[in-house]
């Protein structure tokens, strides 16, 4: 899977994005280059979590953007994208954070 916005973030940290490709110097390029290879391996080797049997499974090899406890996203919204029943919301995350979640 590529990921754009891991790309685009690059490009435009490095200020490479408004730049025309034959402008670039043979440093930019390779660059570049890497930040694509990058891009395409992001999730190689990560898994996601996932619910069995009413249970949050965060396996050890879990992508960065669900440790919620290393600043990735909130435990609410990885729970949100899985389409976890409001149960398992409740059961998981803190009552201040489920304000104004509709039931």
């Amino acid at each position: 899977m590529f990921n754009f916005p891991i790309l685009a973030e690059h490009l435009t940290k490095n200020k490479l994005g408004n730049k025309a490709f034959f402008n670039l110097t043979e440093a930019e390029i390779n660059d570049v280059c890497h930040a694509v290879i990058a891009s395409i391996n992001d999730n190689a080797g990560y898994t996601v979590p996932y619910i069995k049997d009413d249970v949050l499974v965060l396996p050890v090899n879990i992508h960065p953007q669900f440790k919620y406890w290393e600043n990735g996203q909130s435990l609410l919204k990885t729970l949100q994208g899985m389409d976890a029943n409001a149960e398992i919301i409740e059961k998981y995350c803190p009552a201040q954070d489920r304000e104004g979640l509709k039931r």
